[in-house]
């Protein structure tokens, strides 16, 4: 169905209408709005001699900068979501030739983050997609709202919007990685950003141990995009419960973090016997984290 663009941005100001039943609770945090960095439209075209179930397959790919939260309530969390239609331009209007949407979990961070959200095109509206691209007339909206909730608090939401025209380039294999911005369990954890050129960049890690203690260490460094350990480098501290810095030392070697490329997002931080000053040593351990999933 050939929808308008017209009903498209008419959603996006409903997107930032506040709820006014819960207008009289105090708000979650303070949102501001993202930004849409980059919107890159890919058709998945392998090489010589390669095969993908995606060949031919039209993939989506934005960027956007969260900005940090302010006044965040505990226990607040928050999603971001962008919904991606292209068209087609033809006599002075445009009709939808394919779209979706596509959703992560977004830290709570004192800094920005970059995050890359993926939306993947069936074959029916890659073709027309290809077609519009080929003939010059292809054009792209992009929706974002984060929206940030807690416990007796009000939902509290950003926006941003992008449309403008677009072009169809060719991706090779293997697809960049796009790893989610936040894989956990318990209070195991990892923090990916995408710089600006789309790379993972490892922010974050933390990993549990005895007495509530807990292994913190913050690398920058890039994360493999073929699923293969990552080494971690950096200060490694180790924080109490009340989150005084109990000791700290350089990440020993074998310090890494794997997130699996396809497929369900995963990942493994492992880390070998760890020996901080003044302290026992501390045993090697993996521990197995995943992307929340956005509600």
């Amino acid at each position: 169905m050939r929808h308008r663009l017209l009903l498209i941005l008419a959603l996006g100001s409903l997107l930032a209408a506040p709820a006014a039943a819960s207008a009289a609770k105090p708000p979650a945090a303070v949102v501001a709005d993202p930004e849409i960095s980059w919107v890159r439209v890919g058709v998945v075209t392998p090489a010589a001699g390669q095969s993908s179930p995606l060949a031919g397959r039209v993939v989506v790919r934005v960027r956007v900068l969260h900005r940090p939260l302010g006044e965040p309530a505990p226990g607040a969390r928050s999603v971001g979501a962008v919904t991606v239609v292209l068209s087609r331009f033809r006599g002075e209007r445009d009709y939808t030739v394919g779209g979706g949407a596509a959703s992560r979990v977004v830290p709570v961070l004192a800094g920005p983050l970059g995050v890359v959200y993926r939306v993947v095109l069936n074959p029916r509206q890659s073709a027309a997609v290809r077609s519009a691209s080929d003939d010059g007339a292809l054009r792209a909206l992009v929706l974002v709202d984060q929206r940030t909730t807690a416990r007796r608090r009000a939902p509290a939401t950003g926006n941003a919007i992008s449309l403008g025209d677009a072009k169809a380039f060719a991706i090779g294999l293997p697809l960049p990685a796009d790893a989610p911005p936040l894989l956990q369990r318990r209070r195991a954890e990892a923090i990916v950003a995408a710089d600006a050129g789309g790379r993972a960049i490892v922010e974050r890690v933390r990993i549990p141990v005895s007495g509530g203690r807990v292994l913190e260490l913050a690398p920058g460094d890039p994360l493999d995009p073929t699923g293969a350990p990552s080494p971690l480098d950096g200060t490694l501290r180790l924080v109490g419960p009340d989150r005084a810095v109990l000791a700290e030392a350089p990440a020993p070697a074998g310090l890494t973090l794997a997130v699996r490329p396809t497929g369900a997002p995963r990942g493994t931080l492992a880390w070998p016997v760890i020996e901080l000053p003044g302290l026992e040593p501390i045993a090697a351990g993996t521990a197995r984290i995943t992307a929340p999933r956005p509600r």
